[in-house]
Order: C-alpha cells, then structure tokens, then sequence
C-alpha cells in the first residue's frame, strides 16, 4: 500500500495548488494594507488653518 496517497497534503501545498484563492488573498491583502495606511494618515493629519 501506498502511504503518500492516503496522507493529506500539507498547508502551504494546499494554498498553493489554488491560484485564484493567492489571487484573491493577495487583493484582500493589499486592499485593506492601503486602505488602512490611507484612513491613518487622514485621521493623523494635523488640522491646518485656513487662510
């Protein structure tokens, strides 16, 4: 009996054997790095006076 084919594969093999699920991840990790970079940053700015 073949052992290998009964055992699952590990984690990362999985993740990688799904390349639209890398695709998405990817975007969903980009989208919200910028997206939370970019509300700091106006919730940061200092308040400037008007001329």
């Amino acid at each position: 009996m073949d052992e290998s084919s009964d055992a699952q594969a590990p984690l990362g093999q999985r993740l990688l054997d799904r390349p639209f699920l890398l695709l998405w991840a990817g975007l969903l990790v980009m989208f919200l790095f910028y997206t939370g970079w970019g509300l700091a940053e106006i919730l940061l700015m200092p308040d400037s006076a008007l001329p």
